[in-house]
């Protein structure tokens, strides 16, 4: 949809207008703002869909006059009305030219041909055919004759005419045209629909082109898919079938300090041989001589004491030594066992 708004000084701007509801008036918030003492803050109000023909306009300020090609309609505060291609909108010193693109319109005529096209729908919704019917009317004087139809504008699968028979001079013919919405064709949105009719045998270059706007829904596919929750596997502890393999992962070559390594255990005492403690017992004991004194003095010879003194004189000084002396741990007795005999084993008579 466009809105074409002139003034009385020749200013003129085209406005493309795309949404549902488009409010015209002095306010800077409007969707057109047109600065004049005669225009409300919000004066007018459109309702364009395309799904529906025609555009509907609120007045919401003062009186406003419509003109309709030769009628004029003055739209009073607060009234609706219907607006189709063309109207004219007088709203204090400006013009406002409303022009609808789901509209039909004759871009060519012919002096004999004529031609017309009606569509009560022009919504193309998915898997719904559209009709609308063409009348082709010979008004030349060739009689009989052949016209044709080519349409443009839609996919060749998209448009189905019906035949057109020929036709005598002074006589018409209405024949159907069926629009088919595919679902995944054509594309959604505004659509102009060109239908050319012509007859190139009885009348060499001439031809009537006419021009319909087609509204085509867009189509919604929603599918459902189930996917795995990435973060809860994320979250989730790693299973044993999933660990890696030990003999795959790479070892660490620094080893841990070993612990203090503990004293190793006393050993074991040897078994006594019984037989052996009995001998030593039955053994007297022997008496330990003690040696007596020997002077040392008396014995060392007067050479001896002359050749050690020569050795110590020869010899370098050499620094005094410190005396360590390092405690050595106190041995500890071994056991020795000590086995009773019975007194059977000492009596020496003979049974």
């Amino acid at each position: 949809m466009k809105l074409i708004i002139a003034d009385y000084n020749n200013w003129e701007k085209t406005v493309d207008l795309d949404k549902a509801v488009i409010r015209i008036g002095s306010s800077p918030t409007s969707d057109v703002p047109l600065n004049s003492p005669d225009v409300a803050p919000t004066h007018l109000q459109f309702h364009y869909l395309p799904e529906e023909f025609g555009c509907k306009l609120l007045n919401l300020g003062t009186e406003v006059k419509i003109v309709r090609g030769e009628y004029q309609e003055v739209l009073q505060s607060y009234a609706r009305t219907e607006l189709t291609n063309g109207d004219e909108i007088t709203l204090g010193e400006y013009r406002i030219r409303v022009k609808l693109p789901i509209t039909t319109k004759i871009l060519q005529a012919s002096r004999s041909i004529s031609a017309s096209l009606s569509f009560p729908n022009t919504t193309l919704y998915p898997h719904t055919p559209t009709v609308g019917w063409l009348t082709v009317k010979n008004i030349g004087v060739e009689s009989p004759c052949q016209f044709h139809v080519s349409v443009s504008g839609l996919p060749a699968d998209c448009v189905k005419i019906d035949p057109i028979p020929l036709l005598y001079s002074g006589a018409q013919e209405e024949v159907r045209i069926q629009l088919t919405h595919h679902g995944t064709y054509p594309y959604a949105g505004l659509t102009e629909l060109t239908i050319r009719v012509f007859a190139p045998s009885d009348y060499p270059g001439e031809q009537v082109i006419i021009e319909q706007g087609i509204y085509v829904t867009p189509v919604f596919e929603q599918t459902l898919d189930f996917v795995k929750d990435l973060d809860a596997e994320a979250a989730a502890p790693a299973s044993s079938e999933n660990a890696p393999d030990p003999n795959l992962v790479a070892q660490s070559t620094t080893s841990s300090v070993p612990p203090r390594v503990p004293p190793p255990p006393p050993p074991k005492p040897e078994p006594v041989n019984p037989e052996l403690v009995a001998e030593a017992e039955d053994e007297p004991e022997t008496p330990i001589q003690e040696e007596e004194p020997v002077d040392a003095s008396e014995d060392v010879s007067e050479e001896t004491e002359e050749a050690t003194a020569t050795a110590k004189e020869s010899q370098p000084e050499k620094a005094p030594l410190k005396e360590t002396v390092a405690a050595l741990p106190k041995p500890e007795p071994k056991a020795v066992v000590v086995r009773d005999l019975p007194e059977e084993f000492w009596d020496e008579s003979d049974d």
